[in-house]
């Protein structure tokens, strides 16, 4: 949520993510809001929350119709209207997934689809940027999110959350991709691009074969096998019809798949 007063001169929002894990911080559990679930478009559940924004903070108010007996559990709902309609869109209970069969991120397909599409702003807000937001942007990255992303990568912990570890490798894997695009809006503020500048067959490939990656839960849709979820290697790097990198990859015990695209890894 946006927060209408500037820190710095620049913009705030109200976020309940810890900035190295990004998992829920303690002062988001800490506080009743973290527990509050959308009812979104269904007529059988009832909005008993609102929201209020001041130019700092964001309170909830609850609204209960009657006296709650000894030991009574009520479900606390909240409607967060039209801005979180791509939100719902993902998690399959969106209006175009009502009404037009439109399926949620859990279908491989839609999920690439999405992903690749939000790509295109946030290539185009850094490309966009000047040296200094360029900087700004580094600065935090390094200061803030890598170290606790690479140590949560680098040696993983028997027993360790496997959501929260997909969760850290997809975060190390776009903070790689994002420093590229960084190095790439530099040398086109910086050098002349007819000489220095990267050939644009090279700018986008971020991947060598062998390299390790994480595969966040894809499977061909021709492939009886569910999806897969976990590390393999990438032994192959081709393109696919939109000249985007496409992979063969090995994975453990001998298996592999084929055709697997760079928005899953």
């Amino acid at each position: 949520s946006d927060v209408a007063e500037k820190l710095n001169g620049q913009n705030q929002v109200v976020d309940f993510t810890d900035d190295t894990t990004g998992s829920p911080h303690a002062s988001a559990r800490a506080n009743t809001a973290m527990y509050v679930n959308e009812c979104g478009h269904d007529t059988n559940l009832v909005e008993n929350v609102c929201s209020l924004e001041t130019c700092r903070s964001v309170s909830y108010y609850i609204y209960i119709d009657r006296p709650m007996e000894a030991g009574e559990t009520r479900e606390l709902l909240i409607n967060y209207r039209e801005k979180y309609e791509d939100i719902r869109e993902r998690r399959g209970y969106g209006l175009v997934n009502i009404h037009d069969g439109v399926k949620g991120d859990d279908d491989d397909v839609s999920r690439v689809l999405r992903n690749q599409k939000e790509r295109l702003p946030t290539e185009a807000t850094i490309m966009s940027c000047s040296e200094e937001e360029i900087r700004m942007l580094v600065n935090f990255i390094s200061e803030r999110v890598l170290g606790g992303v690479i140590g949560a990568t680098s040696q993983v912990p028997i027993g360790t959350d496997t959501d929260v570890l997909a969760r850290q490798y997809v975060a190390r894997r776009r903070i790689h991709w994002m420093s590229k695009l960084c190095e790439r809006r530099l040398l086109e503020l910086t050098k002349n691009q007819e000489d220095d500048s990267p050939s644009e067959g090279n700018e986008s490939s971020i991947f060598q074969e062998g390299m390790v990656v994480f595969v966040h839960g894809w499977m061909d849709q021709n492939d009886p096998r569910p999806p897969y979820k976990g590390l393999s290697t990438i032994l192959s790097i081709t393109k696919d019809q939109f000249d985007r990198d496409c992979f063969e990859l090995s994975l453990p015990k001998g298996k592999y798949l084929t055709n697997v695209p760079a928005a899953v890894v």
